[in-house]
């Protein structure tokens, strides 16, 4: 969705990760990967985003979490340009709304959050594929 989430239950959500950011961005990290994920790029990924200061993360994630983007979107497709959107199947993605707005869309199979990284080979084949068609 390009709704915000009330800013009140993102607070909340917040909650554990200020009492202790390392461990709770571990914990809500590490869903963001696949079984049988590389393990050691997954502990790189995790390792890097705990590091970060608990209250820089913590505004970030509040304010992605509770931004509307209807706006930013609507900015977008009134530009004259090539739109793509490479996802993932690990949660459904409303594919009417993408392509009546002009989006090439491509959707990864067996993939999550951070599927750039976890195959790279797929995703990079699917770009140029996107590229080479304009």
């Amino acid at each position: 969705t390009l709704k915000a989430v009330p800013l009140e239950f993102v607070k909340e959500s917040m909650k554990p990760f200020e009492a202790n950011f390392a461990a709770s961005t571990k914990g809500f990290v590490g869903f963001m990967f696949n079984k049988g994920a590389n393990e050691e790029l997954k502990n790189w990924i995790l390792e890097d985003m705990s590091a970060s200061p608990a209250d820089v993360g913590i505004s970030a994630a509040t304010d992605l979490a509770s931004r509307d983007f209807t706006e930013t979107m609507n900015k977008l497709i009134a530009k004259d340009i090539p739109r793509y959107l490479i996802n993932t199947d690990r949660r459904p993605t409303n594919k009417v709304y993408f392509e009546e707005r002009g989006f090439k869309l491509a959707i990864l199979p067996e993939s999550h959050h951070f599927f750039m990284m976890e195959n790279p080979d797929q995703f990079n084949a699917q770009l140029k594929l996107f590229l080479e068609t304009e």
